[in-house]
């Protein structure tokens, strides 16, 4: 599999000014209109995905105190891949945060139809100064389907202490199982570090300076997660409680996750501040 990774690169000189480089791959990185010092880019694909043979790798590097957020035009359907030469398919993420920089990655769903075989991986860096939220939306089987196989590894790590290590093998013959997904198919999750996220049922506070809100359940639509706004700053740097991390199998049965009104909106605008502005190149 070869791999022409997508680059976003966010840099703040000693001047305050914002030098951004973009590198285009499978996923083309556009950058797109954004105030109040924020640094917006949206990845789009430049090529049916996902197909059998992909290889996807995105890597962003921000350093210095500037926001940047990350946006999905549209959702990602990873295809039937039986039958071909190489029947697998890679989604490898990389994600560095240096010297006051705060990354928002707002993605869509990622849909793994019947038939496909795919590995994903999502790597986080922080210093201590430094935060990334990232939502991933994983949903096995377009409507009417099972879903292929899915291996997710997940390695989170700030001011080099790993603070999350997290593998997932969403095989169809085993994930049915309670310990797993049970009968549900849709696993939306917020992963924040560098801040925690307020205590609630569904999120688990992580030893190191993070958090991870975590839901599933049958249908992506009814997903409660909304963008992440950071617990009080008064809260940010104390030690994890003893909270367990709870999930449920329908929304439909949580009084805590479910909604009053069926009418949901769309996937939410970004809640977390902004660092402070800086002008841009």
């Amino acid at each position: 599999m070869p791999v022409n990774a997508t680059g976003i690169d966010v840099r703040v000189d000693t001047a305050g000014r914002i030098a951004v480089d973009l590198r285009h791959g499978p996923m083309q990185a556009r950058r797109v209109r954004a105030s109040g010092g924020v640094v917006r880019v949206a990845l789009i694909a430049g090529q049916a995905l996902l197909l059998a043979g992909d290889a996807v790798r995105i890597e962003v590097s921000v350093v210095g105190p500037v926001t940047v957020e990350i946006i999905e035009p549209a959702g990602t359907v990873a295809y039937d891949m039986r039958g071909t030469p190489d029947p697998t398919a890679r989604w490898d993420v990389a994600v560095r945060a240096r010297d006051g920089a705060r990354v928002m990655w707002f993605s869509e769903p990622f849909v793994v139809a019947d038939g496909a075989d795919v590995g994903r991986t999502t790597t986080v860096d922080v210093d201590a100064t430094s935060v990334v939220a990232l939502r991933e939306t994983l949903v096995l089987g377009r409507t009417g389907e099972r879903g292929g196989r899915l291996r997710t590894h997940t390695r989170a790590v700030r001011d080099a202490v790993p603070a999350l290590v997290e593998d997932l093998d969403l095989d169809p013959a085993t994930r049915g199982g309670w310990a797993v997904l049970g009968p549900n198919r849709c696993l939306d999750s917020w992963t924040v570090i560098g801040e925690r996220l307020p205590d609630r049922p569904d999120t688990l506070q992580l030893d190191q300076l993070g958090s991870v809100q975590r839901w599933l359940g049958t249908r992506v639509h009814a997903s409660p997660l909304d963008a992440p706004t950071a617990a009080p700053a008064t809260h940010r740097e104390a030690p994890a409680p003893h909270a367990h991390h709870s999930t449920v199998e329908d929304d439909m049965h949580s009084p805590t996750l479910s909604r009053t009104s069926s009418a949901l909106p769309p996937r939410p605008a970004p809640r977390i501040p902004p660092a402070a502005s800086t002008p841009t190149a």
